[in-house]
């Protein structure tokens, strides 16, 4: 009880000084609010994959290391490359607002990331094998790493009119040169 009036009260503070600061200087803070992805990339998204991948260094994590590159990786190129041509073709046949193939894949690479948050938090309370919650966990972390490189990826072929193969081989190999930094 005495942890939860602890964190309500300090949501309260915030949300007080968060209004007095936005009160006092609302130009200001709407400017700051404004941020690009390349932000987002930079310097919000490390910290939390950071966190995560602290969090692996446990023996059943390593040992399942091939499985669980298996299920993220294929696991969500499959997810993507299904997802958006099926977007496409529902285009196609609806019709609607103008959408090229690309934003569809660009689209489908936002959706493929899952975050099984209440999954792992039931396993934890259930206590289920410590092998099946790190494969869960470290595919929930390496599909983020596979969708936000997609996205990238796929977000650079939008400025291209047509994409050759040479384009698509090099898209391919910058996936696996930024998979390995």
């Amino acid at each position: 009880m005495k942890d939860e009036c602890y964190i309500i009260l300090l949501i309260i503070l915030g949300l007080l000084l968060g209004g007095l600061f936005y009160v006092e200087h609302a130009v200001e803070t709407l400017k700051f609010l404004n941020y690009d992805e390349k932000t987002f990339f930079l310097f919000l998204l490390p910290p939390i994959i950071l966190e995560a991948a602290y969090s692996l260094r446990d023996r059943a994590f390593v040992e399942n290391i091939g499985t669980i590159l298996l299920f993220a990786v294929v696991g969500t190129l499959l997810n993507i490359f299904l997802v958006g041509p099926v977007l496409y073709l529902i285009w196609l046949i609806g019709g609607g607002v103008k959408i090229s193939f690309i934003e569809c894949l660009i689209f489908s690479s936002l959706i493929a990331a899952v975050d099984p948050v209440a999954v792992l938090a039931i396993f934890q309370e259930l206590g289920v094998n410590k092998m099946l919650y790190f494969m869960v966990f470290g595919e929930s972390l390496f599909n983020d790493a596979v969708t936000v490189v997609i996205y990238n990826m796929m977000v650079s072929f939008l400025s291209i009119d047509q994409i050759t193969i040479s384009d698509l081989f090099l898209g391919v190999a910058a996936f696996f040169a930024l998979w390995n930094q």
